[in-house]
């Protein structure tokens, strides 16, 4: 009995009671998925041209579906919409348009998806085009008549009574611009009622824009309805003002000892207007003939003609070079104080290596040698020092002033056999401060030579031009000339 009751209170004591009874409640949580699956891109299409600057963007949703939170988008690498919510999605596709206009030119786009655990997935990357402006229509030229008609500048368009043309030849040719890779229309349409005349009309692609075209045998006397029209890849139309064209024959010159003919006149009939009768409807061809022509295949936007044609890189540098060029002279020039009429001989000078030695010697090149008459000081003889530092001067009674900038002036009266030589001028204790300008320039012109020469490499590299190779000639001339073959001071 005792072991009965040790056993009772025992298995009383150790009895544990199972906590889910049937009517206690289970707790669970959502463990949050570590990996989801990145949005898949649908609109805009990769490498796709649009016109909508306000263009819808859609992508599939990411999976699992229960564990994605938002997604942000990016275009062009900004954020423009962000923390667009899961739930928003229509069968399994989210779409979303911006709030203000995408401008033209080349985007790219993706999405970026994030899970309720705080992982995320990118999509890939896809680019698209917008390009919203109408093409631009410039006309320039009918025939023999020269003109500058933009569509974009309504001001260089007349009115319609001014826009009545008249060429001389059955076969006019029309030119002008339009955007590139468009395609282009050009109608000729004919006035109701004449079985003689025949409507006609073109569709053109041009690479460049630059658009030429000739009509054939057209009929005189008779006014052609022009109609120009294009549109882009992109889908954006543009017609043209309209304006006509009318061929009028030159007349031939009438020879006086001909006869003249006495043209017989036929009298007209007056046509019998019924009132019931039905407005004149216009024939389903020449609306077509007035329609845009439809959009062409889709390339990459090229950038819209203008009037001005920019200067090219090749074109740049050359100027460049030239300068450089001329600034050598001039520094030279001036630096030596040459008279404007000894230009020419320091020309000869610098640009002809193969001058003989002079029989008089100076001690620096480019010093200028005056002689005067001796009875009025009258200028007789100029000339001037070559890079041997010699010259040529007449023999002949005078008066020899010998100048260079920084330098005491010489001066004597020359007789037939008292010519010194060399001729050396004395320094100058002091110079004036354009004496010193003068000795800068002399002293840097090799830079702007060195200038001219490096951008006419640079243009050839380029474009290989003659323009570029001549001056580039010209450089290597005066840098033998100054500076390899002469043998005299350089100051």
């Amino acid at each position: 009995m005792l072991k009965i009751l040790s056993a009772f209170l025992l298995s009383t004591v150790l009895a544990v009671t199972n906590p889910l009874g049937s009517g206690d409640i289970t707790n669970s949580a959502t463990i949050a998925v570590s990996t989801i699956t990145a949005p898949v891109l649908i609109t805009p299409v990769d490498d796709s041209l649009t016109n909508n600057r306000y263009e819808q963007f859609s992508w599939n949703t990411s999976t699992p579906s229960a564990n994605i939170s938002h997604y942000t988008l990016y275009v062009d690498d900004v954020i423009v919409s962000s923390y667009i919510d899961h739930s928003t999605a229509i069968a399994g596709v989210i779409y979303t348009t911006l709030s203000t206009p995408i401008q033209d030119g080349k985007h790219t786009w993706y999405v970026t998806a994030y899970s309720t655990g705080d992982t995320s997935a990118t999509s890939e990357t896809h680019t698209f085009y917008v390009d919203a402006t109408i093409p631009i229509i410039i006309l320039q030229a009918v025939d023999k008549t020269a003109m500058y008609w933009a569509s974009n500048d309504p001001y260089t368009i007349p009115a319609y009574q001014y826009r009545h043309l008249t060429v001389t030849t059955k076969n006019p040719l029309l030119s002008g611009k339009v955007e590139a890779l468009s395609n282009f229309k050009l109608s000729l349409v004919c006035p109701t009622g004449t079985p003689s005349c025949q409507n006609m009309t073109i569709t053109i692609n041009d690479p460049d824009g630059e658009w030429k075209h000739r009509f054939y045998n057209l009929v005189p006397n008779i006014t052609y309805s022009a109609f120009l029209s294009a549109t882009d890849a992109a889908g954006n139309s543009n017609i043209f003002p309209e304006f006509t064209i009318t061929y009028t024959p030159t007349p031939l010159v009438s020879l006086p000892f001909l006869p003249t003919p006495t043209p017989t006149t036929t009298p007209s009939l007056s046509p019998i207007i019924s009132p019931t009768s039905k407005p004149t409807e216009i024939p389903q061809e020449i609306i077509e003939l007035k329609e845009p022509p439809p959009a062409p295949p889709h390339k990459l936007p090229e950038p819209i003609p203008t009037p001005k044609q920019k200067q090219t890189t090749t074109q740049r540098w050359l100027n460049l070079s030239l300068f450089g060029l001329l600034l050598h002279i001039t520094m030279t020039a001036f630096g030596a104080s040459i008279r404007l009429k000894l230009i020419p001989n320091l020309l000869l000078i610098l640009f002809w290596p193969f001058l003989k030695t002079k029989p008089n010697q100076t001690g620096l090149p480019f010093t200028t040698i005056l002689l005067y008459d001796p009875n009025n000081q009258k200028l007789i003889y100029s000339n001037l020092s070559d890079l041997q530092n010699t010259f040529y001067l007449p023999n002949q009674p005078a008066f020899l002033k010998v100048i260079f900038p920084g330098y005491e002036p010489f001066s004597i009266i020359l007789g037939t056999n008292n010519v010194p030589n060399p001729i050396i001028l004395k320094l100058k204790d002091s110079r004036t401060l354009l004496e010193g300008f003068r000795n800068i320039s002399l002293n840097t012109r090799s830079l702007a030579l060195a200038f001219s020469m490096f951008t006419a490499i640079i243009s050839l590299t380029f474009t290989i031009n003659f323009p570029a190779f001549i001056l580039l000639i010209g450089g290597l001339d005066l840098l033998y000339t100054e500076y390899i073959q002469s043998k005299g001071k350089q100051v």
